[in-house]
């Protein structure tokens, strides 16, 4: 196990990840996950648009580009992040995608939670095969732990820079 946390470590240092946690993720999660990866966390929230109810999606993603320039552009440059919770649904997936590529940046990776629930399954399953299709979802259970999570995005990250 400790030759792969080095390897793992190696593999983190020379990649940049983006990860957004699509569809309903528990805040803690997104957490303990960012700090494995040793990755800012960005969550969803512009406090202005909440003041007056339900933000747009267009202040949402806002404040999502805002936080990830201002990260970018910081003395701690880091080597991506993870976006905690967004997108909910296609839409703003694809809003989000359109955003992102305006300030240069992508997202690389979707991780979306394998549900049983029939009614949750039926919700995400037009943003898993969104992202599916580009080549991005990671599904996971419940039940995994984050050391697992982690190794299976940085393996994925290395074989695709491998084959670039």
């Amino acid at each position: 196990m400790l030759e792969n946390i080095d390897e793992n470590a190696v593999i983190r240092q020379e990649l940049t990840l983006r990860v957004t946690l699509a569809g309903n993720i528990d805040p803690d999660f997104a957490t303990r996950l960012s700090t494995a990866l040793g990755l800012p966390l960005v969550f969803p929230t512009d406090e202005k648009a909440c003041q007056s109810g339900l933000p747009s999606d267009d202040a949402v993603i806002g404040s999502i580009i805002d936080t990830i320039i201002q990260h970018e552009n910081s003395a701690d440059k880091g080597k991506g992040y993870v976006l905690g919770g967004y997108p909910l649904n296609v839409v703003q997936a694809q809003s989000l995608d359109i955003a992102l590529a305006r300030s240069g940046q992508a997202v690389d990776t979707a991780l979306m939670l394998e549900t049983t629930d029939p009614l949750q399954y039926s919700e995400d399953k037009p943003l898993r095969r969104y992202y599916r299709s580009q080549n991005k979802l990671i599904l996971f259970a419940e039940s995994s732990a984050i050391d697992e999570i982690c190794s299976s995005i940085l393996q994925i990250h290395e074989k695709r820079r491998i084959q670039r």
